[in-house]
């Protein structure tokens, strides 16, 4: 868990990842040690704040992705009409 919360921030495959893996592993934290459990809720209840703080960091890029969607659909739908 720890691997993946360091690269969370790395790029958007990573962020999925690490999203991924607190999801899944919510069901199994019965068999975790009382620190353990700790840790993992702590960070759990942090996802609304990682999101909001990878989008704020990707801003960017996110935007330019979209327009560049965006264009590459009306290529698409201009040519096919």
């Amino acid at each position: 868990m720890y691997n993946l919360l360091e690269n969370r921030n790395k790029s958007f495959a990573d962020f999925k990842k690490f999203m991924d893996y607190m999801v899944k592993e919510r069901a199994y934290i019965n068999g975790l040690s009382e620190k353990d459990l700790d840790d993992f809720l702590y960070h759990y209840n942090k996802l609304p704040d990682y999101m909001e703080e990878f989008f704020k960091r990707h801003q960017e890029s996110i935007i330019r992705s979209l327009a560049s969607i965006e264009i590459q659909c009306s290529k698409i739908k201009d040519s096919v009409v």
